[in-house]
């Protein structure tokens, strides 16, 4: 598996994780976070201290490449 993207901090914002994956909503970010496709520490309560994991992050984007045989113009 080729790594593409290596997390370069220890805590990403759900902002910041959406612009990395280009997503316009962060209500995509929060749904990765619910169905645990990414992790994230809370250190308070709701969404105003959710921080998502760079290691998670960086899983989530190399695990997730789609292969060239996969690929269809």
């Amino acid at each position: 598996m080729a790594v593409v993207f290596t997390a370069e901090k220890l805590f990403y914002s759900p902002r910041e994780v959406a612009e990395i994956l280009n997503y316009k909503s962060l209500t995509t970010v929060y749904e990765l976070v619910k169905g645990e496709f990414l992790q994230a520490h809370n250190r308070k309560p709701g969404t105003a201290g959710l921080k998502i994991t760079g290691a998670s992050l960086e899983k989530y984007i190399n695990g997730n490449m789609v292969k060239p045989e996969h690929f269809q113009e």
